[in-house]
């Protein structure tokens, strides 16, 4: 009679890459808990292997051959992981079929996402990773823009950038621990792309900022978010010590620096086009309210929240709004308070956020959504 506590040992055929695994890779996976293995690399692809730059999980999906524990030949599971050799196991449908493009206008009462207390599960498409990078800024183009100056946001929707912002807040929808502070990091999934005020020197300095925020931005989220995933996770004051990037924090002093004579109460304006992208402003009012004590308070004011469809305009004001209201009241809060309160969680912006995943989802990323 085999020991009880003998791990299990499975091999899968890697589909979609990540880390120093390539699709075509066979890794051997070792368990005793079907929900974490040693991994081990089997056969060689002879495929490049991939870069990691982030410190945010790698993800890759894989199909079952040599059958073990729970799963049987043919299952199809995803692998996520910092450390290559030590993974977390999720069983992953087989297929799911996209959604149609987005059409210009509020989705009917039948298509509304429900409250997250009586949603399903949503089905979310394979992903090679999880990694958050940033995209190589460009200078904003001031001819796209009509109408009086500002501070003028904009976020572009690549395919690839919608499907990691929906797979990351659907992992973040299962730690229920987090809290408020799952916002704290989605906040750094939306930080826009350009910047700009128009004035040349202005936006020049606005945008480096703005390079600084995005960079630290990426590189605070890894860590507390690969705590966050741990069974014994809470909101400790250790944790919260890791969203406190100095870089950060001086890049948001240094933009609010150069924005703040720029600022005005013009409304943003959605450009017209094949409505990849989302565009904001900052106004003057809002600016003049947001503390200057967390990241969190400014962060929101950055969304560019207007679009071509009415849907997706309608879920991201909703959510900004929200974090505006809601970080901004607790902006000078106590540790205590921080540590407690801030850690349950906080149904209206959950209920946002959820509204927004669906919305990006089929209008962006071309995922299922149950």
């Amino acid at each position: 009679m085999l020991p009880a506590d003998l791990p299990h040992l499975a091999i899968v055929r890697v589909l979609t890459g990540g880390g120093p695994y390539a699709a075509g890779d066979a890794v051997a996976v070792a368990f005793s808990s079907p929900t974490v293995g040693r991994l081990a690399l089997f056969e060689n692809s002879g495929t490049p292997e991939a870069q990691s730059t982030s410190l945010l999980p790698d993800t890759i999906s894989a199909e079952i051959e040599l059958a073990a524990g729970p799963y049987l030949a043919g299952d199809l599971v995803t692998l996520s992981f910092v450390d290559p050799r030590i993974a977390r196991l999720h069983p992953m449908p087989r297929a799911l079929t996209p959604h149609a493009p987005c059409e210009l206008e509020e989705p009917s009462p039948r298509e509304e996402l429900p409250p997250r207390d009586e949603a399903p599960p949503r089905a979310v498409a394979p992903a090679s990773t999880l990694r958050v990078e940033p995209p190589v800024l460009t200078p904003p183009q001031r001819s796209a823009h009509a109408g009086p100056p500002g501070v003028r946001t904009r976020l572009s929707w690549e395919h690839d950038r919608a499907q990691r912002f929906v797979q990351v807040c659907d992992k973040l929808f299962t730690v229920d621990r987090l809290g408020w502070y799952r916002h704290a990091l989605v906040m750094r999934l939306l930080i826009p792309d350009e910047i700009e005020c128009g004035d040349a020197s202005v936006d020049r300095e606005a945008m480096e900022s703005l390079r600084v925020l995005r960079r630290a931005g990426v590189e605070t989220l890894g860590r507390p978010l690969l705590a966050a995933f741990m069974p014994s996770f809470s909101v400790t004051a250790g944790w919260l010590d890791t969203l406190d990037d100095p870089a950060a924090a001086g890049a948001v002093a240094t933009l609010r620096a150069a924005i703040g004579d720029r600022v005005n109460d013009a409304p943003p304006l959605a450009e017209s086009g094949d409505g990849s992208s989302t565009h904001g402003a900052i106004a003057r009012s809002e600016l003049a309210a947001a503390p200057t004590s967390t990241i969190e308070a400014f962060l929101p004011l950055l969304i560019a929240h207007v679009g071509t469809s009415d849907a997706v305009t309608g879920k991201m004001t909703a959510y900004r709004s929200a974090l505006i209201e809601l970080f901004g009241q607790t902006a000078r809060s106590a540790e205590t308070v921080r540590l407690t309160q801030m850690a349950q969680p906080n149904h209206t912006l959950d209920d946002r956020l959820w509204q927004l995943v669906g919305v990006v989802s089929e209008c962006f990323g071309g995922l299922a959504v149950a």
